[in-house]
């Protein structure tokens, strides 16, 4: 036959659950208590880091801004050595006799400066001594063309 619970069996098993609720209860306070702390924690941390962000806006704008002008200036000075590179291929003049190093940047002046001292140049390219390898030679660059400043 099954037994009956008693008054008092059944106020022992209310004390009973009573109690592991009560231990359930301050461990899951415990818990509130540590995610309460992570969570201030965490909070600080996002907001140091939005502080931070938005310190660093402005700086990234500038640095953007800047970004563009040295790209732009990279633009124009690849352009420039692309043209003094096809214009060193098209338009030189090499001269045979003449130093290696021309000074100065006005090329038709330092040409009339060496002829007047060295005198005029032979009249067959074949009358000059070209066997002994010690005759330099000289590239000379046409002059460049005139400069447009584009934005």
């Amino acid at each position: 036959m099954p037994h009956t619970p008693t008054l008092q069996d059944v106020l022992q098993a209310i004390v009973a659950s009573r109690e592991a609720l009560e231990v359930k209860n301050n461990m899951l306070g415990i818990d509130l208590g540590i995610l309460r702390v992570d969570h201030r924690r965490i909070s600080e941390r996002v907001t140091a880091t939005e502080r931070e962000i938005s310190e660093t806006i402005p700086t990234v704008a500038a640095v953007g801004g800047r970004m563009d002008s040295v790209e732009s200036r990279l633009h124009a000075l690849e352009n420039r050595a692309e043209d003094a590179k096809n214009r060193a291929r098209r338009n030189n003049i090499r001269v045979v006799g003449l130093p290696g190093k021309v000074d100065g940047s006005n090329i038709v002046r330092y040409l009339e400066e060496w002829i007047k001292k060295e005198g005029d140049p032979p009249a067959r390219p074949s009358s000059l001594n070209l066997t002994s390898g010690t005759e330099g030679a000289a590239c000379l660059l046409a002059a460049l063309p005139p400069q447009i400043v584009r934005d």
